[in-house]
Formats: C-alpha cells, sequence, structure tokens
C-alpha cells in the first residue's frame, strides 16, 4: 500500500487532501484559486469525477470518485503531477522557492454512507471554521457540493 494512504480503484470513492508546509498558505489571491482548480482540471479531470471540493487558505479537500480504467499508479502520477505544477506556477508568481505542499498527499476510501454523510458534513464545516480569521477579516475559501449524497446512493 502507498504510504500517504489507501490505494486507489477503479469506481470508488475517496475524500483526498492536502495542505501547505508549516504555516505557508496556498492561495493568496483569487488568482490562485482560479489557476489551482484548472491545473486540477487539466490533470484530474480524466481520472476523477469530482463529487465536492472545498479550498481554504492552507489547505484543501477532494471527494472524487476514480473513473473506470484509472489504475493506483495512474491516478497517483496525475495527481502528484498536478499538485507539482501548481507549486512551481505558484513559486514563480510569488517569487518563492521553497516547497508548498507537505511531502504526499493523503486519502481515505469512502466506504458506507454514513461516513461519506460525515466527510461531506466535515469538507462543508471546514470552510465555515475558515470563515473569519482571528482579527475578523473574511478568508476566502470554495466548497462545492454536486448533490453528490444524492448521486451517489441513486436517490
Amino acid at each position: 500500500m502507498d504510504l500517504a494512504g489507501e490505494i486507489f480503484e477503479s469506481g470508488k470513492i475517496y475524500h483526498s487532501y492536502s495542505k501547505a508546509i508549516g504555516k505557508e498558505v496556498l492561495f493568496l489571491n483569487d488568482e490562485n484559486f482560479k489557476y489551482f482548480l484548472k491545473r486540477y482540471d487539466d490533470y484530474c479531470a480524466e481520472i476523477f469525477e469530482t463529487l465536492a471540493y472545498c479550498l481554504i487558505p492552507n489547505h484543501f479537500h477532494f471527494l472524487v470518485r476514480v473513473k473506470d480504467g484509472s489504475s493506483n499508479n495512474v491516478v497517483v502520477k496525475k495527481f502528484s503531477n498536478f499538485l507539482n505544477s501548481y507549486s512551481k506556477a505558484f513559486n514563480k508568481s510569488h517569487d518563492r522557492s521553497a516547497a508548498l505542499f507537505q511531502r504526499k498527499f493523503k486519502r481515505k476510501i469512502i466506504s458506507s454512507e454514513s461516513y461519506l454523510t460525515r466527510i461531506i458534513l466535515y469538507i462543508h464545516l471546514s470552510t465555515s471554521l475558515w470563515r473569519i480569521s482571528g482579527n475578523g477579516n473574511i478568508l476566502p475559501s470554495i466548497l462545492i457540493l454536486h448533490n453528490c449524497q444524492k448521486r451517489l446512493l441513486g436517490r
């Protein structure tokens, strides 16, 4: 098994996430959010059906279904390439050279309806907790839920 979590299997649903190293932030402006999602789409659209996601200044969450025919090696490579691509562009645009993300992204398989519900709530509450900073400023965050529970459960 890969050290970062579960092995990706076609047709299965996963909670994938990562965070910035130390006190770094991943998104300093709206353009960073947009570019992150563009790179995600460029690298991951062919391997994932994205059901929900949340972008927070220092980390992100994706709830995804692995598309049929996508092997673990291909998924890990494409997701890693996505993160590396974003890191390089972020570093170039903000004149920095250090690593941006923790060493490996993590993922957990969604094994039951109750766990799916908990993850959807967790992703949603993550944005709520990050909405207001200690000094009262509203922090940017993005949450998208595509009626995922209905779609996943066939209701």
